[in-house]
């Protein structure tokens, strides 16, 4: 009888809880699906699939965002440095509004004088942040003397007889000092030539072409950004008025 009770129980089968196969009565596992036929084995055991997915889940999404940040910074980068104002002699101020650190190599002016090519060059060698503004000082000393003005602000008579301050001989009747466009300084010396002369004068200029050089820190490329410059012309005194040197109206700027 007890032999024949343990081979009927032996023999029982039961529904798995989960997939519902027959298994042997008193199993702790499906053999079928692996659960545990204890609820609460199963509930620790499917939260720890859960936490595991939802690690897994959270790394994928971490490197995807990381990848997807890196994609972005590199599809929007710019290199971008603005010459805000630029005097030579003198100084210049620059804002890097581009991505990232850049490095500032040079400024070169470039013009045309008496039939032949000229220029004129600074070193900066400067590191300038995004965001950030950098002052160039000149090493340069500033010309002394009153600017020459003209009626309608014409400089090229005066071209052929002007230097540079790094390249003043004595045959030069004129100093050349460089303004950016809308330079605050050249425009305020040719609104006090308008109000105090008895016929109103303008600075006398002359168009140029300037490039400033620097260096990327993406890359290490080296970048040109070009931009226009006027010539103004110091009366250095030296010149008597003839044909060969024009006569200048210098009145004293304040």
């Amino acid at each position: 009888m007890t032999i024949a009770a343990s081979a009927d129980q032996s023999e029982a089968k039961v529904q798995c809880i989960v997939c519902r196969d027959l298994i042997r009565a008193g199993a702790r596992i499906c053999p079928t699906c692996k659960s545990w036929q204890d609820k609460w084995r199963n509930g620790l055991t499917f939260g720890a699939s859960i936490a595991g997915f939802i690690t897994l889940l959270a790394t994928g999404i971490a490197f995807v965002f990381s990848k997807g940040v890196e994609l972005y910074s590199i599809l929007s980068w710019k290199d971008d440095i603005k010459v805000v104002e630029l005097t030579l002699p003198g100084k210049a101020l620059f804002l890097n509004s581009g991505s990232g650190t850049a490095l500032l190599s040079r400024v070169e002016i470039h013009w045309e004088q008496n039939g032949r090519p000229e220029s004129v060059s600074r070193q900066i060698g400067q590191t300038i942040e995004n965001r950030a503004f950098y002052t160039f000082i000149d090493d340069e000393p500033m010309m002394k003397g009153g600017f020459v003005g003209t009626p309608n602000g014409d400089g090229r008579p005066f071209l052929d007889h002007a230097a540079t301050a790094d390249a003043l001989s004595p045959e030069a009747c004129f100093g050349m000092i460089f303004f950016s466009e809308n330079n605050p300084a050249l425009r305020q010396v040719s609104e006090h030539y308008a109000l105090t002369q008895p016929v109103p004068l303008r600075v006398a200029t002359v168009k140029a072409q300037a490039a400033l050089s620097f260096y990327s820190s993406r890359d290490g490329s080296i970048h040109s950004s070009k931009f226009p410059v006027l010539i103004a012309f110091v009366d250095l005194g030296r010149c008597q008025s003839g044909p060969a040197s024009p006569s200048p109206k210098t009145p004293a700027a304040k």
